[in-house]
């Protein structure tokens, strides 16, 4: 898809400072001139583009078109490649919340792998949230990673040999981080070994405040659940002293849960408050 050339002489000013898309037929060649329209018209703080069924490519160009320069709050689905991302963020260095929305489909994904992306500065940002690869490599184009203060990770679309690994690999950069939030997503039962404790792992998490949630209804691959397992992980986080559940709605165990990370806190010497 392509975007109308003279799209910048078409639109007279508005006072829209707040916009949420969430729709891809905005984006088709039908209507897409007048959703450009109202993109390039406003002075928007806050824009979220999700679930807009543009391809990487079109992410680029539509990025490329976007300017705006009281923006604090943004959000785009994982297709958008991190290169058009980063740009798009070096015009824009006054952003303080920064999402990336899962889609969870088959269609290509942003690419973020490049070496000519380069590093960007957001001396405000404070709050990051996404799937854990593609903060991960956001992570490392931040020039200031220090004024990240509250990081969400969505994990389990594509397993990994080590959950806890990944998560210590990823926040290991934001050393003034005060909030983790870890999302458990799994498309298919999880191996229980993928969410063991790492032996010889020796990286920690500065975090006080813990949020583990579970959105999937899928468990272990061997039987159970997964939050339960994760129990092991507190010695990785010796700062938390607040540990926020959120579990699946067909997990009945739940006060079994947190018995078991309270016993856990216990053994490793922590006072732990779980809500």
């Amino acid at each position: 898809m392509s975007f109308p050339k003279d799209i910048r002489l078409s639109h007279s000013p508005t006072s829209l400072r707040s916009l949420k898309l969430q729709c891809g037929a905005l984006f088709t060649s039908a209507v897409s001139r007048s959703t450009l329209s109202i993109l390039l018209s406003s002075s928007l703080q806050s824009l979220s583009l999700t679930r807009v069924n543009i391809t990487p490519h079109t992410w680029t160009t539509l990025l490329d078109l976007l300017t705006f320069p009281e923006l604090h709050h943004f959000e785009v689905d994982d297709h958008c490649p991190l290169r058009a991302l980063i740009d798009f963020l070096r015009r824009h260095p006054d952003v303080e919340s920064l999402g990336i929305y899962s889609s969870y489909d088959t269609r290509p994904k942003g690419f973020l792998r490049s070496s000519s992306v380069g590093t960007v500065s957001l001396p405000k940002v404070m709050c990051l949230r996404g799937p854990i690869a593609y903060i991960s490599a956001l992570a490392t184009r931040l020039d200031i990673p220090e004024t990240v203060t509250s990081v969400t990770l969505a994990v389990g679309e594509k397993p990994p040999r080590c959950y806890l690994s990944n998560i210590l690999a990823c926040t290991e950069v934001f050393c003034r981080l005060e909030d983790l939030g870890i999302q458990f997503n799994a498309l298919k039962p999880v191996a229980k070994a993928s969410l063991c404790y790492p032996k010889g792992e020796s990286r920690i998490c500065c975090a006080r405040e813990l949020r583990l949630s579970c959105f999937s209804s899928y468990g272990t691959i061997e039987g159970g659940d997964i939050l339960s397992n994760c129990t092991s992980w507190l010695p990785a986080f010796p700062r938390v002293a607040c540990l926020k559940l959120n579990l699946c709605y067909d997990i009945v165990n739940g006060d079994d849960i947190r018995e078991a990370f309270l016993r856990s806190a216990a053994l490793q010497g922590q006072s732990l408050l779980i809500v």
